[in-house]
Protein backbone atom coordinates (compact mmCIF):
# COMPACT_ATOMS: atom_id res chain seq x y z
CA UNK A 1 0.00 0.00 0.00
CA UNK A 2 1.19 3.68 -0.63
CA UNK A 3 0.06 6.63 -0.69
CA UNK A 4 0.06 8.88 -4.16
CA UNK A 5 -1.83 11.60 -5.91
CA UNK A 6 -4.69 10.33 -7.62
CA UNK A 7 -3.67 11.92 -10.97
CA UNK A 8 -0.28 9.93 -10.72
CA UNK A 9 -2.32 6.58 -10.51
CA UNK A 10 -1.81 4.10 -13.51
CA UNK A 11 -5.21 2.39 -15.16
CA UNK A 12 -6.91 -0.27 -13.11
CA UNK A 13 -4.68 1.21 -10.03
CA UNK A 14 -7.77 1.40 -6.92
CA UNK A 15 -7.37 2.40 -3.49
CA UNK A 16 -8.61 4.80 -0.71
CA UNK A 17 -8.65 8.31 -1.06
CA UNK A 18 -6.55 9.62 2.18
CA UNK A 19 -7.07 13.50 1.54
CA UNK A 20 -8.62 16.25 -0.55
CA UNK A 21 -6.41 19.35 0.22
CA UNK A 22 -7.52 23.05 -1.39
CA UNK A 23 -10.09 25.32 -0.61
CA UNK A 24 -10.36 26.55 -4.28
CA UNK A 25 -14.06 25.99 -5.69
CA UNK A 26 -12.87 23.00 -7.89
CA UNK A 27 -11.72 21.00 -4.39
CA UNK A 28 -15.17 22.71 -3.17
CA UNK A 29 -16.98 20.68 -6.28
CA UNK A 30 -14.72 17.50 -6.34
CA UNK A 31 -15.93 16.96 -2.75
CA UNK A 32 -19.87 17.79 -3.76
CA UNK A 33 -19.41 15.04 -6.54
CA UNK A 34 -18.24 12.45 -4.13
CA UNK A 35 -14.52 12.96 -3.73
CA UNK A 36 -13.74 12.71 -0.01
CA UNK A 37 -11.46 11.02 2.05
CA UNK A 38 -12.40 7.05 2.86
CA UNK A 39 -14.28 6.75 -0.41
CA UNK A 40 -12.32 3.78 -2.80
CA UNK A 41 -11.13 4.82 -6.26
CA UNK A 42 -10.42 3.24 -9.24
CA UNK A 43 -8.57 4.77 -11.97
CA UNK A 44 -10.25 4.26 -15.09
CA UNK A 45 -7.77 6.55 -17.46
CA UNK A 46 -5.07 8.38 -16.45
CA UNK A 47 -3.59 11.26 -18.92
CA UNK A 48 -5.63 14.71 -19.12
CA UNK A 49 -9.01 14.22 -18.98
CA UNK A 50 -8.36 11.69 -15.92
CA UNK A 51 -11.48 9.29 -15.69
CA UNK A 52 -11.93 7.93 -12.56
CA UNK A 53 -14.79 5.81 -11.07
CA UNK A 54 -16.06 6.38 -7.41
CA UNK A 55 -18.87 3.61 -6.74
CA UNK A 56 -20.80 3.41 -9.52
CA UNK A 57 -19.86 7.17 -10.74
CA UNK A 58 -17.49 7.44 -13.30
CA UNK A 59 -16.11 11.19 -13.30
CA UNK A 60 -14.13 13.08 -16.12
CA UNK A 61 -11.87 15.93 -14.75
CA UNK A 62 -8.16 17.75 -15.99
CA UNK A 63 -5.30 16.00 -14.16
CA UNK A 64 -4.31 19.79 -12.47
CA UNK A 65 -7.62 19.61 -10.65
CA UNK A 66 -6.66 16.52 -8.91
CA UNK A 67 -3.63 17.69 -7.48
CA UNK A 68 -4.69 17.61 -3.46
CA UNK A 69 -6.04 14.28 -4.06
CA UNK A 70 -3.87 11.24 -2.28
CA UNK A 71 -4.91 8.03 -2.28
CA UNK A 72 -3.52 4.87 -0.39
CA UNK A 73 -3.13 2.48 -3.62
CA UNK A 74 -3.65 -1.03 -3.58
CA UNK A 75 -1.87 -2.06 -7.03
CA UNK A 76 -2.63 -5.93 -6.61
CA UNK A 77 -6.14 -5.80 -6.49
CA UNK A 78 -8.98 -6.76 -8.96
CA UNK A 79 -12.22 -5.11 -9.66
CA UNK A 80 -13.93 -7.70 -8.23
CA UNK A 81 -12.18 -7.67 -5.13
CA UNK A 82 -12.45 -4.16 -4.83
CA UNK A 83 -16.44 -4.60 -4.72
CA UNK A 84 -16.47 -6.52 -2.42
CA UNK A 85 -14.10 -4.76 -0.18
CA UNK A 86 -16.85 -1.78 -0.86
CA UNK A 87 -19.61 -4.09 0.21
CA UNK A 88 -17.76 -5.16 3.63
CA UNK A 89 -16.70 -1.50 4.55
CA UNK A 90 -20.40 -0.43 4.17
CA UNK A 91 -21.80 -3.34 6.10
CA UNK A 92 -19.30 -2.18 9.32
CA UNK A 93 -21.50 -0.27 11.52
CA UNK A 94 -20.39 3.27 12.13
CA UNK A 95 -18.05 4.19 15.61
CA UNK A 96 -16.64 0.25 15.41
CA UNK A 97 -13.21 -0.29 14.38
CA UNK A 98 -11.43 -3.45 12.78
CA UNK A 99 -9.24 -5.25 13.61
CA UNK A 100 -6.57 -6.11 11.11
Amino acid sequence: MSDTQLCHCATGACGIITRVDGDSHITARLREMGVLPGQWVRMIKPGNPVIFQIGDSRLCVRANQLKGVSVNTFPDISHERLSRLELAFAAEPAGVERAD
